[in-house]
């Protein structure tokens, strides 16, 4: 039960003979890794187990467990590699549904839109819950967005928003509707959605000074330039070292 001090002793059985050892001992390091909750040593031996046993399949808990680890640390290449192999698309079903939500989600930060989309249905299909279905909707208008399909965007956020969404998940579904009006040019509507969405925090260090931003932008587009920049003077005193996201 000494994970730790089990590392080294199999990995020099393994670089001594190789093929001897390589069931057993990759085999012991996936777990002593899993159990001492190593994620970069759990992904790494995983990895090599993948490559010299192809053939034999890991448990689901543990794939789940290192994918959501890899997401909330930002390495979405390996959640979505990780999350994809813990998942069936032939029985959705029997997949846990936070794997296809964090699995739509780290296509969405690598902008595999045309991936992260067939994803989603699998949501939608078994999530009982309001809260995350309007979560998923609001998924859904990202892709759809990065898509350029800006209608079927539309629709998507306003189905998530007939869900009566809360906290940021309702902010977010503002802030794309508000998008989906620029690109309409219906700058009037996109500068209220947006001006609601900084409303709903408003000391939030992220929603807050992007939603001002893009207020303050509507409104100039639409012929408000005194708005604009009365909105710009507000967004400069409450966020004074805030810098517009660079575009992905």
């Amino acid at each position: 039960e000494e994970r730790e001090k089990a590392i080294a002793p199999h990995e020099r059985a393994l670089s001594l003979d190789p093929k001897l050892y390589k069931e057993p001992a990759s085999t012991r390091l996936v777990v002593a890794a899993y159990s001492l909750q190593d994620t970069e040593r759990l992904k790494a031996v995983v990895m090599r187990f993948r490559e010299e046993l192809p053939d034999k399949p890991l448990p689901n808990n543990l794939l789940t467990w290192l994918g959501l680890q890899l997401y909330q640390n930002g390495d979405f290449d390996h959640a979505d590699t990780f999350l994809g192999l813990a998942s069936n698309p032939d029985d959705a079903a029997n997949t846990d549904l936070i794997v296809w939500r964090h699995l739509a989600k780290a296509r969405i930060e690598l902008r595999h839109f045309e991936r992260a989309l067939k994803v989603i249905p699998f949501i939608l299909d078994n999530e009982e819950s309001a809260p995350l279905r309007a979560d998923a909707y609001l998924d859904q208008a990202h892709i759809l967005v990065g898509l350029g399909r800006w209608e079927e965007a539309r629709e998507s956020a306003q189905e998530g928003l007939a869900l009566d969404p809360k906290g940021a998940v309702l902010a977010g579904v503002l802030i794309t509707l508000g998008d989906v009006a620029v690109y309409r040019k219906d700058f009037e509507s996109a500068a209220a959605h947006f001006r609601r969405a900084a409303e709903l925090f408003p000391n939030d260090e992220e929603i807050t000074p992007l939603s001002l931003a893009r207020a303050a932008d509507a409104c100039e587009k639409n012929g408000q330039a005194a708005e604009a920049a009365k909105i710009r003077a507000t967004l400069a005193k409450r966020f004074p070292s805030w810098k517009a996201p660079k575009p992905k």
